[in-house]
C-alpha cells in the first residue's frame, strides 16, 4: 500500500513489517497516521489478480497487461496548520500551553540574536568560522520541544534552537566558538560543533551524513530494551544524497528502529539548488521505499512541526517503527561564513523569503491573542544580545587549553608516538616564545612540565600477562566463534549483525550463537 501523508485526517492505513522465523509477514495494523486515501495501483481495465503479494519482498498484489513505467508516486501534501499571517486553520488548537508557546518563541528569537552577534564576531576576525540558522529556527525548536529529554539526538550543524531547548547556555556557546578551556571539546573542534552528552545530544559532525546511520543503531537498541525513547537524526536535503542516508533508512526499516529522521529541506546544499541535487519528489518520498512512514511538513510553521514530531515520536515508540519527516523551509543566511550566496541566488529571492520565516509568523499569532507586543520583542532582543555579548567577553578572557590536551582523551594510555609529539612541541614553543601566543595557553606561562623519556620509546606500555591454565589449539574460525560466545554470554544485550549470520555465515563463524 502506498502511503500518502497529508493534513490532520487520521486513518488506520499503516502496515507494520514483522519478522517471524526468517520470513517477512505483512500484518495489517490499525494505527493513527497523517494520511489521505491511497490511489489505485493501475488502470482498472489492465490489472487482474489481487490478494497476497505476488513475490517476496514486494507489496504488489496485481498483474498488469501494460508495461507501465512510473516516474513518481502519489503527491506528498505539505502539512500546515498555521497560515502565513499567523492564523490557525479553523478547528486547530495549540497542542501545547501558552507558556510553552512563549518559551519556544523566545528561543527562536534568541537563536537569531545569537547568530547575528556571532556572525559579526567572525567578520571582525575574533572567531574563524560560523554558520547561522536564519529562517530555520522552527525546524530545530519545534522538533526539540516535542521530544523527551531522554531521546538521543544526533545533530548535523544547523540546530542551535535544539541545543538551546536542551539547555546549552550563552557561555557554553561563546566558549565553544572561541575554542577556550571552557569548551566541552577543549578547543579541538570547528566552531558550532556543540556537544551535550549529559543531555543526550551527541557532538555535531561537519562530515555530511555520518550521524545518520548511527542514529538507527541507538533506535534499535531502544527497541530491544523496550524503552520509551527514540533516536533522532537531524540532516539537510544535501546530506540525504549521501549513501549513508539510504543505508540508515534501510537498516531502520528492516529492524524497526525507534528512530526519527528529521530532514531540513532548506533549498540548498551549499550553492547547489535542490533542482540540481535530484529530480525526484524531494526527500519524504524516499521513506516508503524503505518501509518508513514519512511526512512532509511546512518547516516554517512551528505548530505543524511540533505536531508532526509529536505524532512521529508516538508512532516510533508504540509501533516500533522509524519515521521520516521532511521539513520544508528556506536558508536565509549564507551556508557558512566561507560562502557568499549572492553568487548563486538573488538578493530579491532572499528578501522575499525573510517575512515568510517562522519568527514573523508565530509572532503574528502571539500578538493576535494579546500575548506579545513590540515592547516585549525589544526587551527580549536586548536581553539576548546582552547575554551573548557578556558571555563572549568572558570567553575571550579565558585561556586556551594546555597543549597536552591535543593528545589526550583518545587512548587510556597515550601511545609513545603521541607522547613524543607532545614533548617535542612543548619544548619547541618554549624555545621560540616570541613566535607563539604563549600567554594565551594554560600552563605555557609556567615551568616546563616533567617529561619521562622512557614514555617515548617504541614499545608496549603494558605487556599483558601470559595466559594461565589449560590451553587449546584451534582454527581461526573456531577461535572467532569461541570469542563471540564469550562476549555474548557476558553481555546479553550484545547483537551480532552480518549477512547470513543467523545460519552461521559463509565461514561458519557464528554457528551456535
Amino acid at each position: 500500500m502506498v502511503l500518502r501523508l497529508a493534513t490532520a485526517t487520521l486513518r488506520p492505513v499503516r502496515h507494520v513489517i514483522h519478522r517471524s522465523r526468517g520470513r517477512r509477514e505483512i500484518l495489517a495494523c490499525s494505527a493513527r497516521l497523517f494520511s489521505t486515501t491511497p490511489s489505485a495501483s493501475d488502470e482498472p481495465d489492465t490489472v487482474f489478480g489481487g490478494g497476497a503479494p505476488l513475490f517476496k519482498g514486494v507489496h504488489s498484489t496485481h498483474w498488469s497487461t501494460k508495461p507501465k513505467f512510473r516516474r513518481a508516486g502519489p503527491d506528498f501534501p505539505i502539512f500546515r496548520v498555521m497560515d502565513q499571517k499567523g492564523k490557525l486553520i479553523e478547528g486547530i488548537e495549540l497542542p501545547f500551553s501558552l507558556d510553552k508557546a512563549l518559551k519556544m518563541y523566545k528561543l527562536m528569537v534568541t537563536s537569531s540574536v545569537y547568530d547575528q552577534f556571532l556572525l559579526t564576531m567572525q567578520r571582525q576576525g575574533r572567531i574563524s568560522f560560523y554558520l547561522t540558522n536564519f529562517g530555520e529556527e522552527a525546524a530545530s525548536v519545534g522538533t526539540a520541544a516535542a521530544l523527551s529529554d531522554m531521546d538521543k539526538i544526533w545533530p548535523q550543524y544547523r540546530e542551535l534552537g535544539m541545543f538551546l531547548w536542551r539547555g546549552l547556555t550563552a557561555q557554553e556557546i561563546a566558549d565553544q566558538n572561541i575554542g577556550n578551556e571552557g569548551d566541552r571539546n577543549k578547543g579541538r573542534n570547528l566552531q558550532v560543533h556543540y556537544a551535550m552528552l549529559d543531555k543526550n545530544v551527541e557532538c555535531v559532525s561537519a562530515c555530511l551524513a555520518t550521524q545518520i546511520p548511527q542514529a538507527p543503531g541507538a533506535g534499535y537498541a531502544f527497541k530491544l530494551g523496550e524503552e520509551d525513547r527514540v533516536s533522532v537524526a537531524y540532516f539537510g536535503e544535501g546530506a540525504a544524497s549521501e549513501g549513508d542516508a539510504l543505508t540508515a533508512l534501510n537498516f531502520a526499516g528492516v529492524f524497526g528502529a525507534q528512530t526519527l529522521f528529521i530532514c531540513r529541506n532548506n533549498g540548498f546544499a551549499i550553492s547547489t539548488d535542490v533542482q540540481d541535487q535530484f529530480v525526484g519528489d524531494g526527500i519524504a518520498v524516499r521513506g516508503p521505499s524503505f518501509g518508513v512512514p514519512s511526512i512532509r511538513v511546512d518547516g516554517n510553521d512551528l505548530v505543524a512541526v511540533y505536531m508532526a514530531t509529536q505524532e512521529a515520536r508516538r508512532m516510533a515508540v508504540e509501533e516500533k517503527t522509524p519515521v521520516l519527516l521532511e521539513l520544508m523551509t528556506y536558508r536565509i543566511g549564507d551556508h557558512t561564513t566561507s560562502d557568499d550566496s549572492k553568487s548563486y541566488r538573488s538578493t530579491d529571492e532572499v528578501a522575499e523569503w525573510k517575512p515568510r520565516g517562522p519568527i514573523p509568523r508565530f509572532r503574528a499569532y502571539l500578538e493576535s491573542i494579546g500575548a506579545w507586543d513590540a515592547d516585549k520583542q525589544s526587551e527580549l532582543e536586548k536581553a539576548a544580545r546582552t547575554e551573548i555579548v557578556e558571555a563572549f567577553k568572558a570567553g575571550e578572557a579565558k585561556k586556551k587549553p594546555p597543549l597536552r590536551e591535543m593528545f589526550t582523551d583518545v587512548y587510556t594510555d597515550v601511545p609513545w608516538n603521541l607522547e613524543e609529539q607532545w614533548q617535542e612541541m612543548e619544548k619547541h614553543v618554549r624555545e621560540y616564545p616570541s613566535d607563539y601566543n604563549m600567554d594565551r595557553y594554560r600552563n605555557l606561562d609556567g615551568p616546563l612540565p616533567s617529561m619521562d623519556s622512557a614514555l617515548i620509546k617504541s614499545a608496549p606500555r603494558k605487556i599483558p600477562p601470559a595466559p594461565t591454565g589449560p590451553t587449546e589449539r584451534m582454527t581461526m574460525v573456531a577461535a572467532i566463534n569461541n570469542a563471540l560466545h564469550i562476549a555474548m554470554n557476558e553481555n546479553p544485550k550484545s547483537v551480532l549483525f552480518g549477512e547470513d549470520v543467523a545460519f552461521g555465515g559463509v565461514f561458519r563463524c557464528s554457528v551456535g550463537l
